[in-house]
């Protein structure tokens, strides 16, 4: 960002500085925190995972279900930081032995 002494612009130039300031730096924000397509993704967090599964057409599956399942190990996760991460593979896998079970 260019340096700019404020105190040679006038109010409209400060304003459209502003303005222009804040749409770039929003521009940027969305750009990098885009929604996760759930299809495409390899791994998902705790809502995710569970959103994936009711659009795969598999019955909902309740948050408190989902740390039961995790904490006596009965589904696969792995954690990144306090964060429950699931793998596509696994939570199809174990969607699939809950249907035949």
């Amino acid at each position: 960002m260019e340096k700019v002494i404020l105190t040679q612009l006038t109010l409209p130039e400060l304003q459209v500085l502003c303005q222009d300031s804040v749409r770039r730096e929003l521009q940027n924000f969305f750009t990098d925190h885009r929604p996760v397509n759930l299809l495409e993704s390899d791994q998902f967090t705790l809502p995710d995972g569970i959103r994936f599964l009711k659009d795969k057409g598999y019955p909902n599956v309740s948050k408190s279900t989902f740390y039961k399942l995790t904490s006596k190990n009965l589904i696969p996760y792995q954690t990144f930081g306090r964060k429950l991460i699931f793998k596509r593979s696994d939570l199809l896998a174990w969607a699939e032995s809950q249907k035949k079970a």
